[in-house]
């Protein structure tokens, strides 16, 4: 009984990246949407009166899915009281401090096993939604996104919607409300622009551009501190890999620059854990490119992932 609970009702949709002339391919043409990518996690929410399960899209090492409804129950309890029956929507979990979204806060809140009340005070969180695959028992996930959306719109005549917990991320169709889009986007140092094909079914015609190049990598060892960093016991760097497209694993090298020494003390104890190779860290990196020998360059630590597994770790 608890696998199927904990089964995925929809795949979650595969995101494609795309350069800047596929970006720019697409300001005139009003095929593609564009959504300002939030900096959370992906997350689908199925509401069946007062059963509601927030499942992740980070894959667990019994091979279960993430589960999130007991560790956010104030969006769990939000969607409750919409009391919709066999409903599935997809957004973006996020927690917020006032307009602008926490990733580090996130992933507090993700991982957090006891304290939870305590935790949605400090670290409140949101559902962000722009999907939905499924309304009253009626299966839509492969009618156009654009007609999903419309159906999405017409929902907040339910009182949790556009609330503290539920709201929605808003698409720009217009080409001057995608410039401006983008300009905020280059003003605020935002992550980038997801790229949705109005026409599209779900799990295709999703595009995203990134203001820079990230990978998610896991951790295999470390190289100790040296100087401060040894007098306080510690690391200086994460030795990192991941896999290529054919599954064999790629050594990328070494990341130090990005950790200060809040997220040391953090990683310390988890990486030097003797079972660490067995349920390895998960990493985002940034860099500039990619070496000759497949490392990569001027890597740059970016956030822990606590939303992906070792297997999702594959080379862009």
């Amino acid at each position: 009984m608890l696998k199927q609970e904990l089964s995925l009702p929809f795949e979650f949709a595969d995101v494609k990246p795309c350069d800047k002339s596929f970006l720019n391919a697409t300001v005139n043409n009003i095929k593609y949407d564009w959504e300002l990518k939030r900096d959370g996690t992906a997350l689908m929410i199925h509401t069946d009166n007062n059963y509601v399960r927030l499942y992740g899209r980070g894959i667990l090492q019994d091979g279960s899915v993430s589960n999130y409804t007991d560790k956010f129950p104030e969006i769990t309890n939000a969607f409750k009281k919409m009391n919709l029956k066999d409903t599935i929507f997809v957004g973006e979990l996020c927690v917020m401090e006032g307009m602008l979204e926490q990733f580090k806060y996130l992933q507090t809140r993700t991982t957090r096993k006891h304290d939870i009340a305590d935790y949605i005070a400090l670290y409140p969180s949101k559902a962000l939604l722009f999907d939905i695959l499924r309304y009253r028992h009626k299966d839509i996930s492969m009618i156009p996104y654009a007609d999903r959306r419309e159906i999405l719109q017409y929902l907040p005549n339910y009182n949790c919607f556009n609330s503290e917990r539920i709201g929605f991320i808003s698409k720009q169709i217009k080409p001057k409300s995608k410039v401006q889009l983008w300009h905020f986007v280059e003003k605020y140092k935002r992550e980038g622009i997801v790229i949705k094909d109005k026409t599209a079914p779900h799990g295709e015609g999703i595009f995203k551009y990134k203001r820079f190049e990230t990978q998610e990598v896991w951790v295999t060892g470390y190289k100790e501190g040296t100087g401060r960093l040894k007098e306080m016991g510690l690391i200086g760097a994460l030795k990192i890999s991941q896999y290529d497209v054919n599954g064999k694993v790629v050594d990328c090298g070494r990341v130090g620059s990005g950790l200060n020494d809040e997220v040391r003390k953090l990683i310390n104890p988890i990486v030097r854990h003797p079972n660490h190779d067995k349920n390895p860290l998960i990493i985002e990196v940034k860099y500039n490119e990619l070496t000759a020998d497949g490392k990569f360059r001027h890597p740059r630590f970016l956030r822990i992932r606590t939303d992906k597994s070792k297997e999702q770790c594959v080379r862009k």
